[in-house]
């Protein structure tokens, strides 16, 4: 038998679930070589998250290298599971309308990101000789130092890395496209959840940076805080995200995502093997027009920028990295100097 070429092995990757009739994951074991196997995992994002998935590469590694592990039952499984829906069911029951009314009022004339500035285009077809990744990326880290000092200003302002990170991402698009509302959105898994052995019952989010003519970096930051603050009391994160784009004008402020997640290559570690390398190149979880992952990992922020060259310029994104790069540390200079009041628009790339 002839090896599956790339474009074969692409094809198998990106059929499309029936989720009506189909199990979501398959399992391919293809053999490329001398005892050389390239195993292809394919899961539904409704199985399982960027964070779960590592469970289950543990749990996958273990039961091939014949580990002893305990997991609870199907029945205490199902169980757990119900009294999960029963408890959402109840503060959707008794919440709903002030979720609501929530985002009605911070969705409100929110416009979807112009992406003209990286050349979005629909008509970018590829070559029927030339297998391309459906999904390229850029990586970059910062060190301990770094790290460091992004703590440091947690104490003075209250912000964490993450959303030190989601800040320097929305100024540097309110740079670049002009707009003075930037919606992002984010992934987030329900501690009532954590239980469960498998998914993180994940909903995503949209949140709304407002730059004003007079907005000041100390401003931004405390109307971001406010925003999370009220999202947290008036628990807004239990409405599905089909439930709260009824309130947004276009679905297309779905279209970049900043996340924290794992940007760590999974390994599974199994007996008997000599060495393995990782699927890149098969990676199709993209949900979103351009996605940021932040990762905090050994006293150091690590990030992955992912994105298909199908829609948007990889030289422009390469640039766009750069520039969150540049920003990334002036605004660390900014917040650890005391200089917080710096008007935004005095702020340069």
């Amino acid at each position: 038998d002839q090896p599956l070429s790339n474009e074969d092995i692409s094809k198998i990757v990106s059929e499309p679930f029936d989720l009506e009739k189909d199990i979501p994951a398959r399992f391919h074991i293809i053999k490329v070589g001398h005892e050389q196997y390239r195993s292809i995992l394919v899961f539904h994002h409704i199985l399982v998250d960027g964070v779960s998935t590592q469970e289950f590469w543990d749990k996958l590694s273990q039961y091939y290298n014949d580990i002893p592990y305990e997991l609870p039952s199907y029945e205490v499984q199902a169980q757990m599971h119900q009294e999960l829906n029963d408890s959402y069911h109840e503060i959707l029951t008794t919440q709903k309308q002030q979720m609501e009314d929530f985002w009605k009022e911070e969705l409100q004339d929110v416009k979807n990101i112009d992406f003209t500035f990286l050349k979005l285009s629909t008509e970018k077809p590829t070559q029927s000789n030339q297998f391309k990744p459906y999904i390229s990326e850029f990586t970059f880290s910062y060190d301990e130092n770094i790290y460091n000092q992004v703590k440091a200003i947690r104490r003075k302002h209250k912000i964490t890395p993450y959303l030190f990170g989601q800040l320097v991402m929305a100024l540097l698009l309110n740079k670049m496209t002009s707009q003075s509302a930037i919606p992002l959105v984010y992934p987030i898994a329900f501690n009532e959840g954590k239980e469960l052995i498998y998914g993180a019952h994940i909903n995503t989010l949209p949140v709304v940076y407002h730059f004003e003519e007079n907005s000041t970096l100390e401003s931004v930051i405390q109307n971001i805080l406010a925003h999370y603050k009220k999202v947290k009391q008036t628990g807004a994160k239990y409405l599905p995200v089909y439930d709260i784009m009824q309130f947004a004008e276009n679905p297309n402020i779905l279209d970049v995502a900043f996340v924290q997640t794992f940007v760590r290559d999974h390994k599974m570690n199994l007996n008997g093997m000599i060495d393995e390398g990782v699927n890149h190149e098969f990676q199709i979880d993209l949900s979103n027009k351009l996605v940021f992952e932040q990762e905090e990992h050994n006293n150091r922020i690590n990030y992955r920028v992912k994105f298909s060259e199908q829609q948007l310029d990889k030289q422009l994104v390469e640039q766009l990295v750069m520039f969150y790069q540049r920003l990334f540390i002036k605004l660390l200079n900014y917040l650890s100097n005391d200089q917080a009041d710096i008007l935004v628009n005095d702020i340069e790339l």
